[in-house]
């Protein structure tokens, strides 16, 4: 009877230890694409906030100087500059997703360009929208560059119409800032 009881035991660590090992693989190979699918949402999410925000800056724009617009933007990983130095936005993160082509600038629709970078077993993503021939952009009425970057809360970004005379000449400035 003592022998029956080790054998019980000894066969349930056995079966145990197996059952183990065969959630380890299959974890193994699961969870790298489950990382990738996660990744590929927030990069889809965060092109469709750039969609949205352009949308808000064109409409602020468009109307008279002064007229502004609230846009609220939620970063889930990467970061977002606006880069009033240049006149672009970007976006940019590390990614287990392949977004396009790697080394080759990518139309994605909108004037939203993707440039994928390999890098180690993942990929740098930068997604860019390029308002240089468009808009003065600028950042508390600078032309300084501004990150925002992961955060549990949303960031509530305001874009205002400065409008300018310059001479003869108006020049349309999309100043943003942090309310």
């Amino acid at each position: 009877m003592i022998k029956k009881r080790g054998q019980v035991w000894v066969e349930t660590v056995i079966y145990t230890m197996i059952a183990f090992a065969l959630i380890g693989a299959v974890l193994g190979f699961v969870k790298p694409k489950i990382d990738e699918l996660k990744d590929k949402s927030i990069l889809e999410q965060q092109i469709n906030t750039f969609i949205y925000m352009d949308s808000k800056i064109t409409e602020a724009m468009q109307g008279a100087p002064g007229n502004s617009r609230q846009i609220q933007i939620s970063i889930k990983k990467g970061t977002l500059t606006i880069n009033a130095v240049d006149d672009r936005i970007t976006f940019e993160m590390d990614s287990k997703y392949q977004n396009s082509e790697v080394g080759k600038n990518v139309d994605i629709g909108g004037g939203l360009i993707s440039y994928t970078i390999k890098k180690g077993k993942g990929y740098f993503v930068n997604v860019t929208k390029d308002y240089k021939n468009s808009y003065d952009l600028r950042y508390n009425e600078l032309d300084e560059n501004k990150q925002l970057t992961f955060s549990a809360n949303m960031y509530n970004l305001q874009v205002q119409n400065k409008e300018i005379t310059v001479g003869t000449e108006k020049k349309i400035i999309a100043n943003f800032q942090l309310t």
